[in-house]
């Protein structure tokens, strides 16, 4: 082997921890802007002098953001440079919060969040091929547990942080932190992500193949219902906290915080369920998600019955799980656009949840209408969920391994051949 070479692997492998953590970082910008974006709605509805039902929308306008771009960046971004389109991305990303902190009214802020919402799936996707190209064979799996630790810290982290500065210095100051720290991965990834080429293997039609599937079509809609219940309830929370006195401001973001740690518990756990029994363990996290969201509607206004009520709804965040790796694999040999549909269905539910949430609320049903929304949508998942294993029994899906590893709370998808 050629000194040139051996040089060159040396490089490239002393370089693949650093820009692992700024993909992750750069995964923790999208996630922090999302989440943090609900516990503000206070503080922007005041600010602007709207409700925080109207306000309610710019959580929709990102997930609307998130649904239109995921897939035609997937598509016809598949085949371009990786480090220009994730550098790209980010810009897009850094625009959209200086826009928002700078909007000067709820239209303005809708349109902000909306293009912030554009790259988001993509980024992400992007993000974690990039770290598997990087990674050596033994270490591919934890590239991937890596880049996708943004998000949880994000809601442990970033999301209490962001709280307590917006109402702090205001809302305005959160979004200009938020385009802070995605404009420094921005920079970071440009100094040190390799020039690689994109895949040229690929084409639209390939990637769209996924989408002629009924299963693949069937699971999207079922995780957009399912999961929306979950952003009914987290997208409002701080608002019915404040708003129903229900305990002191320093408990609210604490329970922001342990939401985001039992998400994270709910992940774990759904590797190893989704392992035994897929469609299973979705079920389970889809009546935990329903019976918590029960009993956050009847404990509002009690600090007690709320943060546990809180926990419990992040834990049924598991559901990520399965249902991803359902889509998976029904897609079959059409994963890339899959994938980045994942996020798709996810956002819908971010779409979903709110608006439906916010109905409730305009039309009188007050703070406990948010978890009743949540309920209902829990149910209509369930039943969806119900239609899947009737649908598998006629015609089966299932023509893989699922492994869970433990040490890096990544699923694997293995041909049985």
């Amino acid at each position: 082997m050629s000194e040139k070479r051996l040089f060159t692997m040396e490089k490239s492998s002393s370089h693949v921890g650093l820009v692992t953590f700024w993909l992750a970082a750069g995964t923790f910008a999208f996630g922090a802007g999302e989440f943090a974006s609900m516990s503000l709605l206070p503080s922007i509805a005041s600010g602007l002098g709207a409700s925080e039902g109207e306000v309610g929308h710019i959580i929709t306008a990102y997930a609307v953001g998130v649904v239109l771009g995921a897939p035609v960046i997937a598509v016809f971004g598949a085949r371009w440079p990786r480090k220009p389109l994730l550098v790209a991305l980010l810009a897009v990303l850094t625009l959209g919060n200086i826009f928002a902190a700078v909007s000067p009214s709820v239209l303005v802020l809708n349109i902000a969040r909306f293009v912030s919402g554009i790259p988001h799936g993509a980024f992400i996707g992007l993000a974690t091929l990039v770290a598997v190209e990087l990674a050596l064979p033994s270490k591919k799996a934890r590239a991937v547990s890596s880049v996708g630790l943004g998000i949880p810290v994000a809601t442990i982290i970033g999301v209490p942080v962001f709280t307590i500065l917006g109402q702090a210095m205001g809302w305005r100051a959160s979004y200009l932190l938020m385009a802070l720290i995605s404009a420094v991965a921005l920079v970071a990834l440009w100094a040190t992500a390799p020039n690689a080429a994109g895949n040229k293997a690929t084409s639209p039609k390939l990637e769209l193949a996924a989408m002629k599937n009924p299963k693949v079509l069937m699971t999207l809609v079922t995780a957009a219902i399912g999961f929306g219940g979950i952003f009914a309830v987290y997208s409002f929370f701080t608002s019915a906290y404040e708003s129903t006195d229900a305990g002191p401001i320093w408990a609210m973001s604490f329970i922001l915080m342990l939401y985001g740690f039992g998400s994270t518990i709910g992940n774990w756990v759904a590797g190893f369920a989704t392992e035994r029994f897929l469609l299973g363990a979705a079920i389970i996290f889809q009546i935990l998600l329903g019976l918590s969201a029960a009993v956050y509607a009847l404990g509002m206004g009690n600090v007690w019955i709320m943060g546990i009520a809180m926990v419990l709804i992040g834990t049924s965040c598991g559901l990520v799980v399965p249902m991803q790796t359902r889509l998976m694999v029904a897609a079959g040999d059409a994963r890339t656009l899959a994938a980045a549909m994942n996020h798709v269905a996810f956002n819908l539910a971010n779409a979903i949840g709110p608006l439906v949430a916010g109905a409730a609320m305009t039309a009188g049903g007050g703070w406990a209408s948010t978890g009743w929304v949540a309920v209902a949508l829990a149910a209509g998942g369930l039943i969806l969920l119900l239609i899947n294993v009737l649908s598998d029994r006629k015609t089966p899906v299932t023509h893989h391994a699922i492994r869970f590893d433990p040490h890096t709370g990544t699923i694997q998808i293995v041909d049985r051949g």
